[in-house]
């Protein structure tokens, strides 16, 4: 028998507590087509003349709290907008609900907002069980959830409509790495992955695995780490020692400068990359010099690197931002002021339609067609179809040294 995942086991027990079992309980329905009007209420078409309100659940505390970080810099970035007098004169209003990584408990939050707080959008949640959760409520309601953080491959294909996943899918992250090996070793590479078991460290591994071997590169056994261990992953590592050339860190961000500390105490010197939930100076500092050369891939910018101290984006942002200690200023609050920036720019799209609703807000988050924001690299912008909601056409392979990420070239994958 299929058991359902604990996302979709904490949308069926809320949705049945809200009477929305014939709507939620069936993804087939959710799911049925790219059109986010099939199955909207009546209410999704009316037209906002208020000020606009966003929705968004965050873990600001629990395990997760350090993505968190993204709901302050999504937060700085609609607080930036207003003081430039919103968005033809009117106001965003965000409400930002601590869920505290629980999907259940992001379920919760997403039914407040969107019945009692009556929201426009849901905006910059993370992280994948959450969005999966939360996913076919918002599409019952009607109800954008954009830019949110997961590499989820069912929300980038649009299986949803109205989900905008700003996060790089998992198949995007595969390609360029995959791009990245055969590039430095054309012929005979071998590739080790250690992989923590959840949805983001399993999605990644399988994800580079197929993409690796379909360039010719060899594959060893996938380590598999539990989503527990802060320890070292010593006897992984050990499997994987002087067997491969390339090593990919398929792990949480606490795991990440754990693991690059033991690998240092080891013979073995692999090319190493960690995934993108890894690639902020922040995640690295616990890491120090063990860091030095190590690889990932990205979408955004390390406003941190002085090679872009001169650009109007990053001055604007770090204005903004400022030095607040509880404030991580060069990771994952600037990804959450990109997605503030990426939401602002749907809800302009959707007014500049000729009707502002909830509807048009879902049809702007589908058709979104270069537009240019904040905090990207050169040449970078966001473009998005009913059938794939990924906005990013290309990434950057970058490297980290002296404290911050610098980009190496960019991969197109999409």
């Amino acid at each position: 028998m299929v058991r359902p995942g604990r996302a979709a086991l904490a949308a069926i027990a809320v949705c049945t507590m809200l009477g929305l079992v014939t709507a939620c309980g069936g993804p087939q329905k959710a799911r049925a087509s790219g059109d986010g009007n099939s199955n909207c209420p009546s209410s999704a078409s009316d037209t906002i003349s208020r000020d606009i309100k966003i929705g968004v659940s965050a873990p600001l505390s629990g395990q997760e709290s350090a993505l968190g970080q993204l709901s302050v810099g999504f937060e700085k970035y609609i607080d930036y907008v207003n003081s430039q007098g919103g968005i033809n004169g009117r106001k965003l209003d965000v409400t930002i609900l601590d869920d505290k990584g629980d999907p259940a408990q992001a379920v919760a939050n997403a039914q407040k907002l969107i019945t009692q707080d009556q929201v426009d959008t849901l905006a910059g949640i993370s992280s994948t069980p959450q969005n999966l959760a939360i996913a076919p409520i918002a599409v019952q309601s009607c109800m954008a959830n954009v830019f949110v953080a997961s590499g989820n491959p069912d929300l980038a294909a649009g299986k949803y409509p109205g989900v905008l996943p700003a996060t790089t899918p998992f198949a995007a992250e595969a390609t360029a790495i995959a791009t990245d090996i055969v590039k430095a070793k054309p012929k005979g590479a071998t590739l080790g992955i250690i992989a923590v078991q959840n949805d983001t460290g399993n999605g990644v591994a399988q994800a580079v695995k197929a993409r690796a071997e379909a360039e010719g590169i060899t594959v060893l056994p996938i380590q598999k780490l539990d989503p527990t261990q802060t320890s070292a992953p010593a006897a992984q590592l050990q499997a994987l020692a002087n067997k491969a050339d390339f090593l990919q860190l398929a792990v949480s961000p606490t795991q990440c400068p754990v693991a690059l500390n033991a690998l240092a105490q080891t013979e073995w010197k692999p090319t190493t990359y960690v995934i993108d939930q890894c690639a902020f100076p922040s995640v690295m500092k616990a890491a120090g010099a063990n860091a030095t050369n190590v690889r990932s891939i990205t979408y955004c910018i390390d406003p941190g690197n002085p090679a872009y101290a001169t650009r109007a984006d990053v001055k604007t942002y770090l204005a903004a931002v400022g030095t607040d200690p509880g404030v991580d200023t060069y990771g994952y609050t600037a990804v959450g002021w990109v997605n503030g920036a990426g939401t602002v720019a749907v809800l302009k799209q959707a007014m500049a339609s000729g009707t502002f609703s909830r509807q048009s807000i879902i049809a702007a988050s589908q058709s979104l067609s270069n537009v240019s924001l904040p905090l990207l690299p050169d040449g970078v912008t966001a473009t998005t179809s009913k059938t794939n909601m990924n906005p990013w056409a290309s990434v950057e392979i970058v490297r980290f040294g002296d404290g911050h990420w610098t980009s190496l070239y960019s991969v197109h994958v999409k």
